[in-house]
């Protein structure tokens, strides 16, 4: 079934000018979300940060404590190795190793991080790669995959219990994304004059920080809403619009 699609716009972003598709049955949502580009336009637009890291996190198992610290460092030589198209990059033999089979399964991804969480006897191993334009989930689980694969013929007793063990976090709420993000994470900022309060927005300062404060913070909060990601109006609205619009991935708008 076909949706109407709006188009958003200008959104003037780091001193350039964007239009922004919408499929949505709700015109007023069009509407409105236009009226806060108006708003960012005459305010001279917004200047922005992102950060591009997309994570994945496979679940072991090891047969002893013992070997814990053990496991880890040969995972960071994972991580480390994993600079797909930089195969050749010096490092020990294991690594080399590593980077030169994971090379063979994805090779547009670039590792950024590594971390991890114990329980017991089982491991969470995060590792986070920049994957350019794309989503990039079955690149980044495809070189996860054959460094673990690598790892199991040092630790033959060592167990992948799961490609993604829910540390990630892929499409549900978790505070993690908030605190490490996860794929895409944005930071922005528009000055918003009283002029423009007034004139496009039809209020001031003052009780718009007070609605933002009382709604968004304590009403959330009340609610039980978990982190930063229930802490707004309707986010959820617009993005889930632009993301169907655009083809992407719907589940996605719950663990943004």
């Amino acid at each position: 079934m076909p949706i109407p699609v709006g188009k958003i716009g200008p959104l003037l972003l780091d001193g350039r000018s964007h239009y922004i598709p919408l499929a949505t049955t709700e015109g007023c949502l069009v509407a409105s979300t236009n009226r806060g580009c108006r708003a960012i336009f005459l305010a001279g637009g917004i200047k922005s940060v992102v950060y591009r890291y997309l994570s994945i996190e496979p679940y072991l198992h090891i047969w002893a404590l013992s070997n814990y610290y053990r496991v880890l460092n040969k995972s960071l030589h994972a991580g480390r190795y994993i600079h797909i198209r930089f195969a050749a990059r010096t490092g020990d033999a294991m690594g080399m190793n590593m980077v030169s089979k994971a090379t063979d399964s994805a090779l547009h991804c670039l590792q950024k991080y590594f971390s991890n969480m114990q329980a017991g006897r089982y491991i969470h191993i995060r590792f986070a790669a920049r994957t350019g334009d794309a989503m990039g989930m079955n690149m980044v689980s495809k070189a996860t995959d054959s460094a673990l694969h690598c790892l199991q013929k040092y630790f033959s007793n060592m167990q992948v219990i799961s490609l993604s063990g829910n540390m990630c976090t892929d499409k549900k709420p978790a505070t993690i994304n908030t605190i490490l993000g996860r794929g895409k994470s944005v930071i922005a900022e528009a000055h918003l004059s009283a002029d423009v309060l007034a004139q496009v927005l039809h209020t001031n300062a003052q009780r718009l920080a007070r609605l933002t404060h009382s709604k968004n913070w304590i009403g959330s909060a009340m609610a039980g809403c978990p982190g930063m990601m229930g802490c707004n109006a309707h986010a959820a609205n617009i993005i889930a619009g632009m993301f169907a619009a655009t083809g992407q991935d719907l589940a996605q708008v719950c663990s943004v």
